[in-house]
């Protein structure tokens, strides 16, 4: 396992996420990150200061005892944390927190040379989704192309993509139009969480057969 995280969230996405913004995909990412970062948990309390010391200095008011009651019912009827999604990896509670409504997993393994994809949420106003996935020490993921941003934390193990050599840990940014095809470490297993604004593109075979199937999808829709 790595020491620390090398590579890191932008100060941006932590102001957003201290701010309450971003989806949902983002925001468990984030959580997966901040579980293994110790120095961006300590940037994470410096964004957040000005915020708390606004905070601090509204005076003290009483809350209605109606508005109480229903605060407390509400923080009463909140649902607990989901169990576990899967065997062989357990997700930080933050991560577990921003997936209350998640379904139970679904495994696909589309010609991955042994790895496996299951989508934990979808979020229906960015229109994001999230990713778990798992792949065996010392394999070459499937050569692909991304129409759309990817971004991954790994959770357990590591890959080599092109130059780069990522760890638990570590804050992953694919580019819209980029093409690469990661090699997990030998000997053990690689998690990721994974965060796409669009559907990865096979290439090669596996192109032609994800376009078959997405073709054969649409006409049995009609």
């Amino acid at each position: 396992m790595a020491a620390g995280a090398k590579y890191h969230p932008s100060q941006e996405l932590l102001l957003e996420f201290a701010t309450g913004g971003g989806d949902r995909p983002r925001r468990a990412l984030i959580e997966a990150h901040l579980a293994h970062c110790a120095d961006c948990r300590s940037d994470l309390g410096r964004v957040a200061r000005p915020g708390g010391a606004l905070l601090a200095a509204v005076d003290d008011a009483p809350l209605p005892p109606a508005l109480l009651d229903r605060i407390v019912q509400r923080i009463d009827s909140m649902p607990a944390l989901p169990p576990q999604p899967a065997d062989g990896i357990d997700l930080p509670p933050g991560v577990l927190a921003e997936l209350v409504s998640m379904k139970p997993l679904r495994w696909r393994s589309p010609a991955l040379r042994g790895s496996r994809i299951a989508t934990l949420f979808h979020d229906d106003h960015s229109g994001a989704v999230l990713h778990l996935g798992w792949m065996p020490g010392g394999r070459v993921f499937p050569p692909h192309r991304h129409a759309g941003a990817e971004e991954v934390v790994v959770l357990a193990g590591g890959y080599t993509d092109g130059p780069k050599h990522v760890e638990t840990g570590d804050w992953v940014v694919t580019e819209p139009g980029a093409s690469h095809s990661p090699t997990t470490d030998p000997g053990e297993d690689c998690w990721i969480l994974t965060r796409l604004d669009a559907p990865i593109r096979f290439t090669g075979w596996r192109g032609w057969l994800q376009r078959a199937a997405l073709l054969f999808s649409s006409i049995t829709r009609r």
